[in-house]
C-alpha cells in the first residue's frame, strides 16, 4: 500500500509541476507582450515582497509537519486532533498578520520602485496579490500540511491541479481581450476560493475525529525553522526586489525570467523530494528505520542527479532560440549567454542541495543546520556589496552561486557525519555531472543553428534529450559495474 501511495504521490506531483510550468510560461508571456516588461517585472517583484511577509509564518509549517509524524505513525488520534484544531488556530492568526504587514510593504514598495506606474497602481498589484497567501494561510494550509504527513500529499495536489488548469484558461481568454491587468490579476486570486471548497471535501472523506475541545499544542523548533526562512528571504527573495530598485523592473523582468525558467527544475526536485519523499523518509525516521532512509536516498539520487544534468544540458543548448520564439517582439531583448551560464550553476548547485535539505527537514534538525543558511546568506550580501558600484543582473546570479555552492557542501558534509552515510557512487555521479554539464554548457551551443519555428526547436530539443539520455545511461551502467567491483 505505502508503495502505491508514493506512486500516487510522485504521479500527481508531476501533474502538478506540469501544470505549474505551462502557467509559469504562459503568464509571463501574455504580461511581456500585452501589458510590457515593466509590468512583468513589477509583478514579479510584487510576488517577491509577499514571500518576505509570510514570514509571518515563522516556520510553523516545516515543523508542523515534523510533528505530525509521530502520531500519525502511532494513530493517535487524541493527538492528531489536538494538532489540528492547533494549527488552524495559529494559521487563521498568522493570516491576520500578514494581511497587515502586506499593507505596510505595499505602501514602503510602491514609493521606492523604479518604475512608470503611480504610486497607487503599484499598491493595488501588491495587495491583489497578497490577497491569495492570507486566503491560503486563513483556509488551506491546514490541509497541506496533514495531507503531506500522512502521505497523501496527491488530494492536496488534486486541487492544486484543478486550479492551475482554470487559471491557465483565465490567462489565455483575458490575453486575447487584453483586459485590464488589476481584473487579470483579481480573477487568478479569486481562483483560491475554489479551491479552499475542494480541500474541504476531501477532507471530509478522510473521516478524521475532529473535536471542538483540544489542547493546545506548541510546536517545537518553530524558532530554528523560522531562521532558516529569514535567511532563505535574502537569497530567492531579495534579487529580484534589489534589481527592481537598484536598476529598473524592466531589468527585473529579466532576471525574473531567467529566475522561472531555471526555477523550474528547482520546483520540481523541491516537490518530488519534498512531497513524494519527505514522508516517507519522516515516517522511516520516526520508526528508527535507518536502512529504509539510506535505500530511498541512495536509489532517488542514483538516478536523480543524471535526470538532472540532462534537463540542465538541454536548457542550456536551447535556451537562445527558445527565448526567440517564445519573447519575438518584446519590447527589450532577452538573451544573454553569461546570464543563462551563470543561472545554469546556481540552478544545477540549488538542485544537487535538495536530497540533503529533505533529509534534514525529515530527521527535524532545524537547529543544529542553522548556521549553513547564515553562511549562505552572508556569502550572498558579502558579493552583492563587494560589486555595488558595478551592480549588474550577473553579480546576483554570481552571489546565488557562490553562496548555494557553500551550502551544499555543507549539507552534504552535515548529513553524511549526522544521519546517514552515502555510497561513494552518489559522490562521483555529482562530480560527473558538475564536469559534464560545464563542457557541454562552454561548447556545445556554439553549434546550434539558427531555429525558425516551434516545430524546429522541438526536433532539435528532442535530438538533444536523447543524446544526453544515452550518455547518462552508458555512464550509470559503467559506474555500477564498477562499484559493484
Amino acid at each position: 500500500m505505502s508503495f502505491k501511495i508514493n506512486n500516487i504521490n510522485l504521479i500527481t506531483t508531476i501533474m502538478f509541476q506540469v501544470m505549474n510550468v505551462i502557467y509559469g510560461f504562459v503568464l509571463p508571456k501574455t504580461l511581456i507582450l500585452n501589458y510590457g516588461s515593466d509590468i512583468n517585472g513589477l509583478i514579479s517583484a510584487s510576488i517577491q515582497i509577499i514571500g518576505y511577509m509570510k514570514i509571518v509564518e515563522a516556520g510553523l509549517t516545516t515543523a508542523s509537519i515534523r510533528q505530525f509524524y509521530k502520531p500519525i505513525v502511532d494513530k493517535n488520534t487524541k493527538k492528531i486532533n489536538d494538532l489540528f484544531q492547533s494549527i488552524t488556530f495559529y494559521y487563521k492568526r498568522i493570516a491576520n498578520y500578514f494581511m497587515l504587514l502586506s499593507l505596510i510593504g505595499a505602501l514602503i514598495y510602491s514609493l521606492i520602485v523604479k518604475t512608470p506606474y503611480n504610486m497607487q497602481f503599484v499598491f493595488l498589484v501588491v495587495m491583489i496579490l497578497a490577497l491569495s497567501t492570507y486566503l491560503e494561510f486563513y483556509f488551506t494550509t491546514k490541509y497541506y500540511v496533514y495531507f503531506l504527513a500522512n502521505k497523501k500529499i496527491y488530494k492536496f495536489q488534486i486541487a492544486q491541479i484543478t486550479i492551475q488548469l482554470i487559471k491557465i484558461l483565465i490567462v489565455v481568454i483575458g490575453s486575447q481581450y487584453t483586459i485590464n491587468i488589476l481584473l487579470l490579476l483579481t480573477l487568478l486570486t479569486s481562483m483560491i476560493l475554489l479551491q479552499i471548497i475542494i480541500l474541504k471535501i476531501l477532507f471530509i472523506k478522510e473521516k478524521v475525529e475532529l473535536s471542538n475541545k483540544y489542547k493546545l499544542i506548541k510546536i517545537e523548533q518553530t524558532g530554528a525553522v523560522l531562521g532558516h526562512q529569514i535567511l532563505g528571504m535574502i537569497i530567492y527573495n531579495g534579487p529580484l526586489i534589489l534589481i527592481s530598485i537598484l536598476i529598473n523592473s524592466s531589468a527585473a523582468s529579466v532576471f525574473a525570467l531567467y529566475n522561472m525558467i531555471y526555477g523550474t527544475f528547482y520546483s520540481f526536485y523541491t516537490l518530488v523530494y519534498g512531497q513524494t519523499l519527505l514522508p516517507q523518509l519522516g515516517h522511516n525516521l520516526a520508526e528508527n528505520k535507518i536502512n529504509q532512509v539510506n535505500e530511498l536516498h541512495n536509489k532517488y539520487n542514483k538516478y536523480g542527479v543524471f535526470a538532472l544534468f540532462i534537463l540542465l544540458a538541454t536548457t542550456i543548448i536551447m535556451i537562445e532560440p527558445f527565448l526567440g520564439l517564445y519573447l519575438q517582439g518584446a519590447d527589450i531583448g532577452y538573451f544573454y549567454h553569461s546570464t543563462a551560464f551563470l543561472f545554469l550553476f546556481y540552478t544545477l548547485m540549488n538542485c544537487m542541495k535538495v536530497p540533503y535539505q529533505t533529509l534534514i527537514n525529515a530527521n527535524g534538525d532545524f537547529r543544529k543546520t542553522l548556521v549553513f543558511s547564515l553562511l549562505e546568506s552572508s556569502l550572498f550580501v558579502f558579493v552583492v556589496i563587494l560589486f555595488i558600484n558595478n551592480i549588474t543582473i550577473n553579480t546576483f546570479v554570481i552571489a546565488l552561486f557562490i553562496s548555494s555552492l557553500f551550502k551544499l557542501i555543507g549539507f552534504k558534509i552535515y548529513v553524511n557525519k549526522n544521519i546517514l552515510k552515502e555510497s561513494n557512487l552518489n559522490h562521483f555521479n555529482q562530480v560527473i555531472v558538475i564536469i559534464l554539464t560545464f563542457f557541454i554548457a562552454r561548447n556545445i551551443p556554439n553549434f546550434i543553428s539558427e531555429i525558425n519555428n516551434i516545430i524546429e526547436w522541438i526536433l532539435f530539443s528532442s535530438v538533444s534529450v536523447i543524446t544526453l539520455t544515452t550518455i547518462s545511461i552508458i555512464i550509470i551502467i559503467s559506474l555500477s559495474k564498477v562499484h559493484v567491483k
